[in-house]
């Protein structure tokens, strides 16, 4: 995990994001983004164009484009998508709505556990 984003701002990001995801499956958008997609998107860095597009409007995605907090949330979902251990580890195989929660929920245990030791 880098420096450029192992602190509590990045912390708050990932927060805010896992409940985003939380709040679009509430909203009825389960399978609005396949676990591919997802994948995919975050690896090219273009995950949240594809948010905005299936899901804007039922989230608030302006939470990450001020101030370098949508390069730092992208930099931590990438480097829980490079671990490449989703569906086993995660329990997530289907949908991509899930695997972001996932994926947020992981990097906030990393950054957690690294502010520890």
């Amino acid at each position: 995990m880098t420096e450029k984003w192992d602190n509590k701002e990045t912390l708050s990001y990932l927060i805010s994001f896992g409940y985003q995801m939380a709040g679009a499956l509430d909203a009825g958008k389960f399978g609005s983004i396949s676990y591919q997609e997802a994948k995919d998107h975050i690896d090219n860095g273009t995950i949240f164009s594809l948010l905005q597009e299936r899901i804007g409007d039922v989230v608030d995605l302006s939470l990450w484009t001020l101030g370098g907090s949508q390069e730092k949330l992208l930099a931590a979902l990438q480097d829980r998508s490079a671990v490449g251990r989703d569906r086993r580890y995660y329990s997530v195989e289907n949908d991509g709505l899930c695997l972001l929660s996932a994926y947020a929920f992981s990097a906030i245990n990393y950054i957690t556990r690294e502010q520890r030791s």
